[in-house]
């Protein structure tokens, strides 16, 4: 397989989650089908935003949170029940919007795959892009 155009640096890592391949996960080439890795790192995203009590729709300030890019680099298969770690780490923030960057890995620390998504805070009663909130930030450059 061809090297990821996806640079993670392991300097800006803000999460970490931990899940398992499961049998839904797997398609019929006997591995982690690619919309599955989607939902692994959608999973991911949500629980890092979780855990600071941010959502992607937080209607209490009319801020939305969508995806306008969504990157992926398979490096290598995973398995039926194989332990996958899910790395975030920040990438460019820029007035409305921001980078996260995912670093996939097995239980034997084999790389899996490398992701990117670009995520724009908007208005949700303008629907219009917005400079990200003071909240995100902080979190975005733990």
């Amino acid at each position: 397989m061809s090297k990821s155009k996806i640079e993670f640096d392991s300097k800006n890592i803000i999460f970490e989650f931990k899940t398992r391949v499961r049998i839904d996960d797997i398609n019929y080439g006997n591995h982690l089908g690619h919309d599955k890795l989607i939902s692994i790192i959608h999973d991911s995203r949500m629980n890092y935003f979780n855990r600071h009590e941010i959502s992607e729709l937080m209607p209490n300030i009319s801020l939305g949170i969508i995806i306008v890019n969504l990157n992926i680099d398979y490096i290598s298969q995973a398995k039926f029940n194989d332990f996958l770690s899910v790395h975030i780490a920040s990438g460019d923030i820029k007035n409305s919007s921001f980078e996260l960057l995912y670093k996939i890995t097995n239980s034997d620390g084999i790389l899996v795959g490398l992701c990117s998504t670009t995520m724009v805070c908007f208005d949700t009663n303008r629907k219009k892009p917005v400079k990200i909130p003071d909240i995100i930030l902080e979190i975005l450059k733990k």
